[in-house]
């Protein structure tokens, strides 16, 4: 009868015999020690002893014969690659709020304060959520969800998870000068500590921007610390304020051409702030778009003319509007044209960073903002207030 035990086995076995006994006594209850006089007790202690090696010899010899030849052994046992510690994560239950269905992906922020109640102030936006804290507190994972940190600075930190086949990025920010990252000790459980008040008088601002692919998802945080995160991104009709995450309303707008949304570009619909009196419209918010690194161009929607206006800007008007490109960084470029007519359709502007500001007759400066899917409208555009800005620091 095969035993079921490889060569490798019962070696594993004589070392942990050899070990107990010590190498005296082993060797002694193998026969390889010279033989001497043993006193009563030895010979009852060794006679009980013999019955293992007698067992342990039996099992040698067996092992031998279906091992094979001398020095042949056995293959080795697959090892499991599952950590036997690893515990699955439990399915995030569905929320709805406000008509929209989310993943609960349970506790993210968990305060350091002993007093109860809420962890801050929770301010949701569409494209970022932000929370004021009350205290020093500490990024988890929870049951539901599994973060790894892939870098992290004093000031911000970047985290992906995985959720059944989805691939969650979320950037995390903290609002200068009062937090600050700080990395806790491996296997203690936090992944990241936020000084809230790193010693000034007023609390921090914790913001979360969550991807996928790329494309924004919408993360709702609740004020015990709770992630919830939307089933699906954003779709490509959302125009999304960059700096405040606010979707912006541009019903009353125009759509005016196309920039390109390809993986070497990056949009940005950004605020130009208020002008000061006596400006004509003083107190008005206006949205300028930064459009960096594209490399094809801005696709014109009607016939129009396009010029040099400077020697780092370019034009476009047509159907009334006027699109001001102006060139931004350290590009060695300075452009001298003739107009020149374009056809609706046509791609123009090369590549670079640029700012676009829009014009339209009879109005003057006027928001421009861009869609998710690279649609450009200009016009009246608002948001939690017209086109909004974040405050500058004082």
């Amino acid at each position: 009868m095969r035993l079921g035990i490889s060569t490798a086995q019962l070696r594993e076995r004589k070392t942990e015999l050899r070990n107990r006994l010590g190498p005296r006594r082993y060797a002694e209850l193998t026969g390889t020690a010279s033989r001497r006089r043993l006193s009563p007790r030895a010979k009852l202690f060794l006679g009980g002893m013999g019955i293992a090696a007698g067992t342990l010899g039996i099992l040698l010899v067996i092992a031998n014969v279906f091992a094979g030849e001398e020095g042949e052994e056995a293959p080795a046992r697959p090892v499991s690659s599952e950590s036997p510690t690893a515990t699955a994560l439990l399915p995030p239950s569905l929320v709805a709020v406000g008509g929209r269905e989310y993943l609960d992906l349970g506790i993210l922020i968990v305060s350091g304060s002993s007093d109860p109640g809420p962890v801050g102030t929770v301010f949701n936006r569409v494209g970022l959520a932000s929370i004021e804290l009350r205290a020093t507190s500490y990024l988890a994972t929870s049951a539901f969800a599994t973060w790894e940190v892939v870098s992290a600075s004093r000031t911000d930190a970047f985290l992906r998870g995985t959720f059944g086949d989805r691939q969650i990025d979320l950037s995390v920010y903290t609002q200068r000068p009062g937090g600050v990252l700080r990395p806790v000790a491996a296997g203690v459980g936090p992944l990241l500590e936020i000084d809230s008040a790193n010693g000034y008088p007023f609390p921090a601002t914790l913001i979360l921007i969550a991807t996928e692919g790329g494309r924004p998802v919408e993360a709702r945080l609740r004020d015990d610390g709770s992630l919830l995160l939307a089933t699906a991104p954003l779709g490509g009709g959302f125009v999304v304020d960059s700096y405040t995450g606010s979707a912006l309303d541009v019903s009353a707008a125009r759509p005016f051409g196309k920039l390109p949304t390809n993986v070497a570009t990056t949009i940005r619909n950004g605020c130009n702030g208020a002008p000061p009196a006596p400006h004509p419209r003083a107190g008005t918010v206006s949205c300028r778009v930064a459009w960096s690194r594209a490399n094809r161009g801005f696709t014109a929607p009607v016939e129009g003319t396009f010029s040099c206006a400077g020697p780092r800007s370019l034009r476009f008007e047509g159907g009334g509007v006027r699109l001001d490109f102006l060139l931004v960084g350290q590009f060695p470029i300075a452009f001298a044209c003739e107009p020149s007519t374009v056809a609706a359709g046509e791609n123009i502007v090369p590549d670079g960073e640029w700012v676009i500001v829009a014009s339209i007759d009879g109005v003057g400066e006027v928001a421009i903002a861009v869609a998710l899917d690279g649609q450009v409208f200009v016009g009246e555009i608002r948001g939690d207030a017209a086109c909004p800005c974040l405050p500058r620091p004082t």
